[in-house]
């Protein structure tokens, strides 16, 4: 929610000028532009991982797992220009969610104003949207209850830890019944 606690900010922001240049050209932000961000986060993740891949038996389940999850990762969509620049410009650059300054059809968002049950799952390990913004989120929020899975962003779906870490605590949290204030 605080988008300048970690280091995407400053990241973004070094790319403003040619990020601009590209969705004003194109009128989207190409999948693999949005790649370079991701990978500009940590640029010796893709060393690391594949380097840990090249170890593994060709044929076993870590292996064929781990393929399916590289291609689901790296098989992404254009990125509408103005929703682009809400995200990456809005949040990461202006922190307009952090200064209630972000809309969603012309509303500012206050989530101090919210009454409703509310779950914040915070990965740990998330380097895309950093722990401390997302745990302000949970301090805004009066009925926020947050949890702080040992995970990351993608791993929060994608890790073979994520049933028994997450899905399957959440689905007994949005099945138990709760009243609202």
């Amino acid at each position: 929610w605080d988008f300048h606690t970690g280091s995407q900010g400053e990241i973004i922001g070094a790319f403003k000028y040619p990020l601009e240049a590209i969705m004003s050209m194109l009128g989207v932000l190409p999948v693999d532009v949005i790649q370079s961000q991701f990978a500009a986060l940590d640029p010796m993740l893709a060393a690391r991982k594949f380097s840990q891949f090249a170890k593994l038996a060709p044929n076993a389940a870590p292996a064929r797992n781990f393929v399916a999850l590289e291609d689901w990762l790296n098989d992404g969509v254009d990125l509408a220009g103005p929703t682009a620049r809400e995200c990456l410009f809005g949040w990461y650059i202006e922190n307009a969610a952090a200064h209630g300054r972000w809309k969603v059809a012309d509303q500012a968002i206050h989530p101090q104003r919210l009454i409703q049950p509310t779950l914040n799952i915070v990965p740990r390990r998330d380097r895309i949207v950093s722990p401390e913004s997302a745990e302000l989120l949970s301090a805004l929020i009066p009925t926020a209850e947050t949890w702080r899975p040992a995970l990351g962003h993608i791993g929060m779906i994608a890790s073979p830890r994520a049933k028994r870490s997450l899905w399957r605590p959440l689905a007994a949290w949005l099945n138990t019944e709760r009243v609202h204030p």
